[in-house]
């Protein structure tokens, strides 16, 4: 009996535990919590549709960064399968290039960003995954014109991806992606 009694008592805190996260990441996807340190991005998926979200703002090593801390994440999906995005910071918008990190910028912005245990336990720990924002107008003046093929090659002993990207007024930017992505 006594056993039947702490089942039903962890399995009632469980699903207590679990309802509370669904409440908070529910209201946070419908309120759009817009203060002094958020963006906007707006991301387009596979159909064409374009999607404001607003995102907490992330700052590391002198760049800006996107993250996903919560199990709703088709914004981040959409910018994977189109990188190009526009954000929204200060009132101001510009077009970037939204890039996945590699385990170990992943590992280094974490460490600088940091999310306290009381935020993970209110997302139920859902795994954090970062995009880089490179403004494209910084890619702009770095890059020369490049063919708007992308291909696949070696590049320091890993696999790496070239990504071709139409920067607009037929400028195709090469960005170099992580074996990650």
């Amino acid at each position: 009996m006594e056993f039947s009694r702490v089942a039903k008592t962890v399995g009632f805190g469980l699903l207590a535990y679990v309802g509370l996260v669904v409440v908070f990441e529910t209201l946070l996807g419908v309120l759009q919590p817009d203060t002094g340190d958020t963006i906007v991005i707006a991301t387009t998926d596979a159909s064409g549709v374009s999607t404001d979200r607003v995102l907490g703002r992330d700052f590391a090593g002198g760049r800006h960064y996107a993250s996903a801390n919560h199990w709703p994440r088709a914004w981040y999906n959409n910018a994977l399968e189109n990188p190009r995005v526009q954000v929204t910071m200060d009132g101001t918008t510009a077009d970037y290039i939204a890039v996945p990190v590699d385990d170990e910028e992943h590992e280094r912005v974490a460490a600088e960003i940091g999310n306290g245990i009381v935020f993970k336990i209110m997302v139920g720990f859902a795994p954090q995954r970062f995009l880089r924002l490179d403004p494209v107008e910084t890619l702009r003046q770095r890059h020369d014109h490049v063919s708007p093929a992308v291909s696949a090659a070696e590049h320091g002993g890993g696999r790496r991806r070239h990504l071709g990207i139409d920067a607009g007024d037929g400028v195709v930017l090469a960005h170099v992606l992580p074996p990650a992505c």
